[in-house]
């Protein structure tokens, strides 16, 4: 296609050119296919030729296996009736016949019906009055008259590899009466080695295999002899060879070499051959050229992407140019102006597009400027502090916002509002702001320097840009929590003591009888009265009784536990209630009266009373003061609460009857 038939100018002739990327894509995706078709048909031609060496090397092995077996049987039939017994005989006859020595490296041995060596050639193998029915090969000779190639194995007597060929000897009835046996030494050079002595090309090897046994018989220079295969299921080419599948096809030997490997069944015998190439040779010619079609294309790669970003360098440079004025002027805030059109093509008209757009966009920041000044205005005008947050991320926030939290402006920006409230309130926060509702509640703050302060949260959700954004109000609400805490404690404690008032006594005890209603324990109430009060407020006058009053406060509620209620009843009178004791009244009532001595015990210590007035020096008052106690236990009782305070009242006052300083439980008989 000619590029005269496009404008030189239009943009699409330029985006027509810049599909040659498919050329570079389709070199690569070539080389890869080229490279595997390649490897695929080069290892289909290589197989078949290894597949044809192999299947000569175990033909001609074959052969020379059923020579020697039918050499040997042609000496087993020269024997007659008493031949096995008479070692003259066999030596005669092998005399006679020196090839039939040199097929049999390792001897030639006459058997007797029970397996047991009767004669020997050469007569110096010590072999005679041997056992040769382990052997493999012997028994189906002497039981079922078969000849028979055995497996390999090591002769423990000499302590070389040996393998076996074996056919009976019969009578003239055909009776097997013995067996002939001719041993191979497989570490002395034989037939088998001429069969496989040659290497396979440069460092390919042969490997003549037993199937049943999984050993290697010998190999390429008898490296490997008696190796045992990997087992079943390690290799699954090799379990192939040995279940007598003749192929081709690619493994890894024991060494961990890549190799081509070929095997071929050699029939008279259990055994297969093995013709065996490293890939790395077989296919040496494919990864040459595999090499020089990735340089190749790399080289056109690099080559075309150069020239390509050359010319579209060239091409967009009035498009970069018009990005770099754009640039330019949103980071000096200069307004917006035109940008040159440098040719009338397809940027050209982009860039046009670009100029107008920039014109609106001018008399929108203004008016948008404008707003933006009139909202900020209103934003720092607000009481407390407002923030606007996207999923939890403070996205504005007004000055007062910094004001309450002591957060800079720039540090609240992207900060994650629930930091701004205690841990404990952030789930509800959470929550809050998730549901999307407006809400008003309360909460505690936690200001940058981690100190916490009451607050006020309102918020609400509005929609922005097809998203919700969240619009809360912070208020700092710690002066009316103050105040209102202020006020409750005033209203349920005394003022002087700091301990619970008649009210909240009265609700506490409340509570304990309904416990006691629930779970069956017992609880007590202690009235107490103390003895020497009134002398000491006309003595020193009441500032001093109030101290007392306030020591006394301290060491009742030293005496007892933190479930426990130390009130003061007004004056001089204080209650203690013991709740949850024991649901056995006896051990309730021993609990109690240990409380109550400790109490007794505690009052009645002597104290040292500080008077301190502005510009007068200290005054120490010592003072003995005692108390009587009244004890009153109860359980699921339905009696009210003035009954209850009634009867410890009572007891207090036959404490103080019986000479003060004492204690008496409340006994309704008494």
């Amino acid at each position: 296609m000619s590029l005269s038939l496009f404008k030189r100018d239009s943009l699409k002739t330029r985006v027509t050119l810049f599909t040659l990327v498919i050329f570079l894509l389709s070199i690569w995706v070539l080389v890869f296919y080229v490279s595997q078709k390649l490897r695929v048909d080069m290892q289909r031609v290589l197989g078949k030729q290894q597949f044809s060496t192999v299947s000569f090397l175990a033909a001609n092995a074959n052969r020379d296996l059923t020579d020697r077996l039918d050499a040997l049987g042609r000496i087993a039939g020269m024997f007659d009736s008493n031949a096995p017994e008479k070692a003259s005989v066999l030596a005669g006859i092998l005399e006679a016949r020196p090839v039939l020595q040199n097929q049999f490296n390792g001897g030639i041995v006459a058997l007797g019906a029970d397996g047991v060596a009767v004669a020997e050639f050469p007569v110096s193998a010590g072999l005679i009055g041997t056992d040769f029915m382990g052997i493999d090969s012997v028994a189906p000779a002497l039981n079922e008259g078969r000849s028979l190639i055995g497996h390999p194995f090591m002769d423990t007597k000499r302590q070389v590899p040996l393998f076996a060929m074996t056919v009976p000897i019969r009578d003239a009835q055909s009776n097997v009466i013995g067996a002939l046996v001719g041993l191979t030494d497989l570490s002395k050079p034989g037939f088998l080695d001429q069969t496989i002595e040659s290497y396979y090309g440069m460092s390919g090897y042969f490997l003549l295999e037993h199937a049943k046994t999984r050993l290697i018989i010998t190999s390429t220079g008898r490296t490997r002899l008696m190796e045992r295969l990997p087992d079943a299921g390690v290799s699954p080419l090799i379990d192939r060879f040995v279940e007598g599948f003749d192929e081709t096809g690619v493994m890894t030997d024991s060494t961990g070499v890549e190799i081509l490997a070929s095997a071929r069944r050699i029939p008279v015998a259990d055994w297969f051959i093995v013709a065996a190439l490293p890939t790395d040779e077989a296919f040496a010619l494919i990864y040459s050229m595999q090499h020089h079609m990735t340089e190749a294309a790399l080289l056109m790669s690099i080559l075309a992407g150069g020239l390509t970003w050359w010319w579209l360098r060239r091409e967009l440079s009035p498009m970069l140019a018009a990005v770099r004025t754009l640039t330019a002027l949103s980071d000096t805030g200069q307004p917006p102006q035109a940008l040159p059109i440098a040719r009338h093509n397809e940027i050209g008209e982009l860039i046009g597009g670009f100029n107008r757009l920039l014109e609106t966009l001018a008399q929108r920041e203004t008016a948008l400027h404008e707003s933006e000044e009139r909202f900020k205005a209103l934003h720092d005008a607000s009481f407390g502090g407002i923030a606007i947050h996207d999923n939890g991320t403070i996205k504005d926030c007004n000055q007062g916002l910094a004001d309450l939290t002591g957060y800079s402006f720039e540090e609240l920006i992207g900060m994650n509002g629930l930091l701004l409230v205690a841990p404990e309130y952030r789930e509800l926060v959470a929550q809050t702001i998730k549901s999307g509702l407006d809400h008003r509640y309360d909460a505690e703050g936690l200001r940058k320097d981690g100190s916490r302060y009451h607050l006020s949260i309102r918020g609400k959700s509005i929609p922005y840009k097809g998203s919700i954004l969240r619009v809360s109000e912070l208020r700092d609400i710690t002066e009316r929590k103050e105040m209102e805490e202020l006020v409750r404690q005033q209203a349920l404690h005394d003022t002087l003591t700091r301990l619970p008032n008649r009210r909240l006594l009265n609700d506490r005890l409340r509570q304990t009888m309904a416990a006691s209603k629930r779970n069956g324990s017992y609880s007590a109430l202690m009235f107490l009265d103390l003895d020497n009060f009134k002398p000491l407020n006309d003595a020193h006058g009441h500032e001093v009784g109030d101290l007392l009053l306030i020591e006394v406060a301290e060491r009742l509620k030293t005496c007892v536990r933190e479930t426990d209620t130390v009130a003061r009843f007004g004056g001089d009178e204080f209650v203690v209630l013991l709740t949850e004791l024991n649901t056995d009244q006896v051990e309730s009532a021993a609990q109690a009266g240990i409380v109550a001595e400790k109490v007794r015990i505690a009052l009645s210590k002597p104290y040292k009373l500080t008077i301190r007035h502005d510009g007068l020096p200290e005054k120490i008052v010592d003072h003995r003061c005692t108390a009587s106690i009244g004890v009153a236990l109860l359980v699921n009782h339905d009696d009210s609460q003035e009954e209850i305070l009634k009867r410890a009242d009572m007891a207090m006052y036959q404490a103080k009857e019986a000479g003060r300083n004492s204690i008496r439980f409340y006994n309704a008989k008494a």
